[in-house]
């Protein structure tokens, strides 16, 4: 998925209001504040928007940017017909942004115009706080990832590399809902003849790329042929997603290829590309947008165990995560995949810190994503993969009460960071349903 977002700039002011003469002093302090971030490419109308012509002007040119999101910062109380009025125009998510300030109105316009929006079914989005207060740094930046993420995602390709997984009914995917809800297109391509290619590479080839991984990991319990095949295998992947211009690719890979494609996803992973296992499209999609939130790789689990006392649960996967989501270099190792004991999987266990967790099921009219905020805490090899062990913001029984409720299925994402509830605002603008779970569900 594109990292760079576009994101377009209106100041909206009333001629008769209090603040209107410092309308242009707030465009140029907000400009400055968004070009602070490397990830925006600011498009900003350069004078303030005070009556329709310039509103009609303002649309025009943001549409000619084709900007992702728009954001309409309120130096004032501001005329709802000017922001409906540049929506239309542009077709583009609104972000209303709400300055402090007694007189000005600021405020009592965002609600306002938030209130029109909602009711005419538009996306929009309300935020309130000082330009380039430590929250505004913090938080704004998100929200304008998460009110460009629908379009981003409608530019981004998904890979199917075989078929659905037999026995796990739950993976199947309807691809006309993904592409109509998400925008999301698939591109297949059968397994079989993939590894045929990939396994008549030229081992010498790959010479570099395997001392480079080498000086990587802290230890080795793979024979040199497992090694030279996933390696082999991670060159024609990144050559097939390159090809086919994919962000993200799901692999056919149980029962037959176990193993395969474990140290492939590890590395594009690390590149920032997304691979998820057992051919689970919806995985991917949660894997590209918990990349794209935490900016960096992310895991792919199971839930696997729960542990009451300590209100914790235990998530893996068969050890496919990329190098940097391990705690250290010594705790990396190169092992062959459980239950088949052979191939070429990444097994450390996650680091510790702030998560959110994203499960995504479902199909037209049933979507739904699960999402939690907690806390990965230091955890030992507890599973041969990458074991991360989550400290759950609800009890375990609540916990497993929302999964069966709900019917949410058993690959979870896990990313680094809190954006759960921009997510969630996010599946709501998108019509999908959205269970964030806290404190007091």
């Amino acid at each position: 998925m594109r990292r760079e977002i576009r994101i377009g700039l209106c100041v909206l002011a009333h001629p008769l209001e209090v603040g209107h003469d410092r309308a242009a002093q707030l465009l140029e302090q907000a400009s400055g504040f968004l070009r602070e971030d490397p990830r925006l490419q600011p498009e900003i109308f350069p004078v303030p928007v005070d009556d329709l012509q310039r509103a009609v002007e303002a649309g025009e040119l943001l549409a000619k940017a084709d900007a992702d999101a728009i954001i309409l910062l309120l130096a004032t109380w501001s005329d709802d017909a000017l922001a409906l009025r540049i929506q239309e125009a542009t077709g583009r998510p609104i972000i209303l942004w709400a300055l402090p300030g007694i007189h000005t109105g600021s405020l009592c316009g965002c609600q306002q115009i938030n209130a029109c929006m909602k009711e005419i079914g538009l996306p929009s989005w309300f935020f309130y706080g000082e330009i380039g207060d430590p929250r505004t740094k913090a938080e704004l930046p998100v929200l304008v990832r998460a009110a460009s993420l629908r379009r981003r995602l409608g530019r981004t390709r998904i890979g199917l590399l075989g078929r659905r997984t037999q026995g796990m009914l739950e993976t199947a995917f309807d691809e006309f809902g993904i592409r109509q809800i998400f925008g999301t297109e698939i591109i297949q391509e059968e397994r079989g003849a993939f590894l045929q290619r990939a396994m008549t590479r030229d081992p010498a080839l790959l010479r570099e790329t395997w001392d480079s991984i080498k000086a990587k990991v802290g230890s080795l319990q793979v024979p040199e042929d497992s090694i030279w095949d996933a390696l082999k295998v991670y060159k024609s992947l990144e050559e097939f997603m390159d090809r086919k211009d994919l962000s993200g690719v799901a692999v056919d890979c149980y029962p037959d290829a176990l193993g395969v494609f474990c140290l492939a996803a590890s590395l594009l992973s690390e590149a920032g590309r997304v691979v998820a296992c057992e051919a689970d499209v919806h995985a991917t999609l949660a894997a590209l947008v918990a990349a794209d939130f935490s900016q960096g790789p992310v895991h792919n689990t199971d839930l696997l165990h729960v542990y009451a006392e300590e209100q914790s649960a235990l998530f893996s996967h068969c050890g496919a995560g990329a190098f940097s989501l391990a705690s250290s270099r010594e705790e990396i190792c190169l092992a062959p995949v459980r239950l088949a004991e052979k191939g070429c999987c990444v097994h450390f266990p996650g680091r510790a810190g702030p998560v959110t967790l994203i499960n995504l099921l479902g199909r037209s009219g049933t979507y739904r994503m699960c999402i939690l905020e907690g806390e990965a805490i230091p955890g030992e090899m507890d599973f041969p993969g990458n074991p991360v062990r989550v400290g759950l913001p609800v009890s375990v029984d609540d916990f497993l009460e929302e999964v069966a409720v709900k019917g949410f299925g058993h690959h979870w994402v896990i990313g680094y960071g809190k954006f759960g509830r921009i997510l969630a605002e996010f599946c709501r603008h998108i019509g999908i349903q959205a269970r964030l779970l806290k404190k007091g569900i």
